[in-house]
């Protein structure tokens, strides 16, 4: 198993975070990678849709359920095909001084996850810390800037 974690102070109470996050509509609003649909509830099958190159904004989709639903408290959600390759995406959330602590974790399992084990990529990380920034920049009532593509191989691409 891989994971890819990152927590951020949010400044908002829980409830607030709660509705956007199980907003599936309002994702593509501030999430600049992912867009769920379906209906938020414990037990759902929802579709997942991911832009796996920011260079092309190719798309894929994915049938995903929805795996643990707390209210104001943790959102989970889980897709791919169990013991080949399933990714788990989970937020938590928990009261802060500031409003709100943010955990939010991603899973890579089964055999491709095992097959990559090891550090995850810095490019993963990357993109979970751009979202929950943007995450935190709609909480903060300001709009989230859309995804940029990154260089290859860390340098600027000619035009």
């Amino acid at each position: 198993m891989i994971a890819v974690e990152n927590e951020i102070a949010v400044a908002a109470p829980p409830a607030k975070v709660w509705r956007i996050l199980t907003d599936f509509p309002g994702y593509k609003t501030w999430h600049p990678f992912i867009r769920l649909t379906g209906e938020a509830k414990a037990g759902a099958e929802i579709d997942y849709e991911y832009t796996s190159d920011l260079r092309t904004r190719r798309k894929r989709h994915s049938p995903g359920k929805i795996t643990r639903l707390e209210r104001n408290v943790a959102f989970e959600w889980a897709m791919g095909i169990r013991h080949f390759f399933e990714q788990v995406e989970r937020y938590e959330l928990a009261p802060h001084p500031l409003g709100t602590r943010l955990h939010h974790r991603v899973e890579f399992r089964g055999m491709v996850g095992f097959l990559f084990r090891g550090r995850p990529s810095r490019a993963s990380h990357a993109r979970m810390c751009e979202a929950d920034d943007a995450l935190r920049t709609l909480l903060a009532g300001k709009k989230p800037s859309p995804a940029k593509p990154p260089a290859r191989n860390g340098r600027k691409q000619r035009r």
